[in-house]
């Protein structure tokens, strides 16, 4: 049975062919590639490690008071430090065992030849230098007060939270870590922290070091994406002597948003290739197809999107997906060439032109060596389109963006060859009924 609609759009396509002829169309020029640095990426290999290391913890804490005089002290470094260039002191000094080295030279435990004097001050300095020969940066020293046969008649105070006061970017449902300048009563502490906002949530189980100086736990359900989150330790959290904190603390922190892009079809990159003719006149989108002509042509259809509307700092891609809205089937392509095949590919900054002579770049581009085994993909009824999800090819092209200037791209094809039998057998689009060819639709979590 004839079908008008699909006589007046080769009536639209002759036209324009004809028209085509007679106008000269002017070359697409390559987009300028990026020169954007992919913050927080490992060192290029080769570049020397001009970063130095920093000293991020020690335990017990700067401030911490009450401590035993039989402590022994832990640092943690950012990166492995040379053992035999560590040096501490103490101020008053002390005697110092061996140290010992744990977690690939990047912890260190310290403990004094004999017990400590009571009811001191002691400041502890710490020099060293990497793998690389960077000296230590950053804080380099902490001060602590020992424990003595005085009475406790000193209020307890928060020395740090995690995370910290205004942090954003949290995971949706965060260990919150309190530290405390002395041993706490766990049971008024405990009693003491709650979530003020959002309403509804409150601590989870509590777990405490061993010398009851650092208490940490989680809501009892995840938080919403992009919410703010307040809690408090009130003041009624006391210390093993029965002191109270000074006055209440409160702190805040923002949880990871969420947002999803709409990526329209980067024209350039995206469209039908045939072989062996590889003919492409432009890269305007005007129709595109997967499946075969009447003739000896295969046809192949390519999506490209370009991910520089994705912010640098994202932290996570949730979900990505091909949403591809078809105009038709022609003919009967799924029984004569089997299952419909997706892969992603990398054709580069443009699919080349080629024209009557076909072009070496043109063919490279439609042979382009698939970067993932093929994905059997189906089309849904009704509406016509294809929902492809390519969460995971995205995810890997996101991860080389420099290499990639910030591009995905996915080739459509059945899995059989053209069987020459002269009849159009097609899935099809066109701008008439679809003016975007395909859009990606990409769910992230960023700060």
């Amino acid at each position: 049975m004839s079908n008008p609609r699909f006589h007046r759009r080769c009536s639209l396509l002759v036209l324009f062919a004809l028209l085509a002829a007679c106008v000269e169309i002017p070359p697409f020029e390559d987009p300028v590639p990026s020169t954007t640095t992919d913050a927080g990426t490992f060192q290029d290999a080769g570049v020397a490690d001009q970063q130095a290391p920093q000293l991020l913890t020690t335990a017990p804490a700067s401030g911490s008071t009450r401590v035993p005089t039989d402590s022994a002290f832990l640092l943690t470094f950012s990166e492995p430090v040379q053992t035999a260039s560590l040096q501490v002191s103490f101020s008053p000094p002390a005697a110092l065992a061996a140290p010992i080295w744990e977690e690939g030279h990047t912890q260190v435990t310290i403990k004094p030849e004999s017990s400590l004097a009571e009811d001191t001050t002691y400041t502890v300095t710490i020099q060293g230098v990497d793998l690389a020969g960077n000296s230590l940066g950053g804080v380099d020293s902490f001060s602590f007060t020992t424990t003595g046969t005085q009475p406790d008649t000193t209020p307890p105070s928060i020395l740090s939270t995690t995370p910290t006061h205004g942090s954003i970017g949290i995971e949706r449902k965060p260990t919150v870590k309190v530290t405390f300048s002395e041993p706490m009563d766990k049971a008024s502490t405990e009693a003491a922290i709650s979530f003020t906002t959002p309403s509804g949530f409150t601590p989870g189980e509590f777990s405490w070091n061993a010398t009851s100086t650092e208490v940490s736990f989680s809501s009892n359900s995840e938080f919403a994406h992009g919410v703010s989150v307040a809690w408090r330790v009130a003041n009624t959290a006391r210390d093993t002597a029965g002191n109270t904190l000074s006055t209440d603390t409160s702190k805040n922190f923002r949880t990871i948003r969420l947002n999803t892009a709409i990526i329209n079809f980067d024209p350039g990159t995206s469209g039908s290739l045939s072989a062996p003719s590889y003919f492409r006149q432009t890269n305007f989108y005007n129709n595109a197809w997967v499946g075969d002509d009447s003739g000896a042509n295969i046809d192949r259809l390519f999506f490209g999107f370009q991910l520089d509307v994705l912010p640098e700092d994202l932290t996570r891609v949730i979900s990505s997906r091909l949403k591809w809205p078809v105009s038709m089937i022609i003919g009967d392509p799924f029984s004569k060439f089997g299952a419909l095949l997706l892969e992603p590919v990398d054709v580069g900054d443009i699919i080349e032109l080629s024209f009557g002579d076909s072009n070496p770049a043109t063919k490279a581009d439609y042979n382009a060596v698939a970067l993932a085994p093929a994905a059997v993909v189906s089309l849904s009824d009704k509406p016509l389109r294809g929902d492809f999800d390519v969460t995971a090819w995205t995810i890997q092209d996101w991860g080389n963006r420099n290499l990639r200037n910030k591009r995905t791209q996915y080739r459509l094809r059945f899995e059989a060859p053209n069987n020459a039998d002269q009849v159009k057998d097609q899935v099809y689009s066109d701008s008439y009924d679809n003016p975007v060819l395909a859009t990606l639709w990409v769910t992230y979590e960023y700060p």
